[in-house]
């Protein structure tokens, strides 16, 4: 069985090598976006400025108005570290605005459309929803090659030594010495990062499994709301009212006429960078529903807990350094595995 496992495992990994070099380079790079953004566009690096309920809906409005054409799907606000309005537009593009003056940042060598392909080819390949589903089966694909490679690992784990990470020749054998030790090494991480990506490209499924054991209540409140104000002015003085501490971080416009207005919110337990927390301004109901997703149940807070293991985007700068070392690994792992494969292959035609 393991030497069938063995030859399993082999094919697998010259057959996903190449995705795996994708989604870990591009997955890397994406870990701090934030600060590359920054060092190339010095605006968005400025300190956050507090805005009143009214500037906000204010400034939400005028920039939905710029985009009246082709219509605005969210904005995300500006936050610590990205001092900036990144608008989503209808047609699948996306804008960068500097905090002040909602005009597009200066981004002379176009970082950030740099890194909104980069997280099309993570997400999608680059190719719409097929590639999205391409991705998610190849996901599943490489965590049974993640978990096969330790099982055929665990019987030699007593020969384990951390310096044949670095191949000592240019023999197959050297690369594959450097390939099991340095899978051996970044497994747990590894196999984090492909499960918890094949989970968000299943998110519905998942989640559905989740609750489904671990429970699935989302407690929700109703606020009265002061209907003089603007639609969004009355949604974020309700957030205000809520949720004080929370931090408003996409706002949603009505996906159709007379529909809802949202925002999402960040509160002080959650994971997730942009927070699952939420508060809806429903007019047919006279007034703003609110849900915070810190007290949802355990099955919720784990789905929600996916993405920001995943991206390293926990608050934690180790975590962070972690997810971008085990993409860097990624990468090498890969490249060992299949540059050992050529080289045994090249070797047993040369001998024929």
């Amino acid at each position: 069985m393991r030497r069938s496992l063995k030859k399993i495992h082999q094919f697998i990994g010259v057959f996903v090598a190449i995705y795996i070099l994708v989604m870990a380079a591009t997955g890397t790079l994406l870990v701090y976006k934030d600060a590359v953004l920054r060092l190339a566009i010095p605006e968005v690096a400025g300190t956050v400025t507090t805005l009143s309920s009214a500037q906000q809906a204010n400034t939400l409005k005028q920039i939905e108005v710029l985009y009246t054409d082709i219509g605005v799907r969210s904005v995300k606000l500006p936050r610590p570290g990205m001092n900036a309005y990144k608008v989503y537009l209808k047609d699948k593009s996306e804008i960068l605005l500097n905090a002040a003056t909602t005009k597009p940042v200066h981004d002379p060598i176009h970082v950030a459309a740099t890194f909104t392909l980069l997280f099309d080819i993570h997400h999608r390949l680059a190719m719409g929803e097929f590639g999205e589903e391409v991705v998610g089966i190849l996901g599943l694909i490489a965590c049974f090659s993640v978990i096969s490679g330790m099982y055929l690992w665990w019987p030699w784990r007593k020969g384990f030594r951390l310096r044949n990470i670095v191949p000592a020749s240019s023999r197959a054998t050297s690369y594959r010495g450097a390939h099991v030790t340095l899978g051996a090494v970044i497994a747990p991480l590894l196999l984090l990062t492909t499960a918890t990506g094949s989970a968000m490209i299943y998110s519905g499924q998942v989640r559905a499994a989740l609750t489904s054991v671990f429970g699935g209540s989302k407690p929700t409140v109703s606020i009265a709301p002061d209907w003089t104000f603007d639609d969004r002015e009355a949604l974020f003085d309700g957030k205000v009212k809520a949720f004080p501490d929370g931090m408003a971080t996409i706002y949603i416009p009505p996906r159709e006429e007379g529909g809802d207005y949202t925002i999402r919110l960040k509160m002080p337990r959650e994971w997730h960078p942009n927070g699952r927390s939420t508060i809806s301004a429903d007019r047919q109901l006279t007034g703003l529903t609110a849900y915070n997703a810190s007290e949802a149940a355990l099955g919720h807070n784990i789905a929600d807990a996916i993405y920001p293991l995943h991206s390293g985007k926990t608050d934690s700068a180790l975590w962070q350094l972690l997810i971008a070392l085990s993409g860097l690994g990624a990468v090498a792992l890969a490249y060992m595995g299949f540059a050992a494969y050529l080289k045994r292959a090249r070797a047993r035609f040369d001998i024929k």
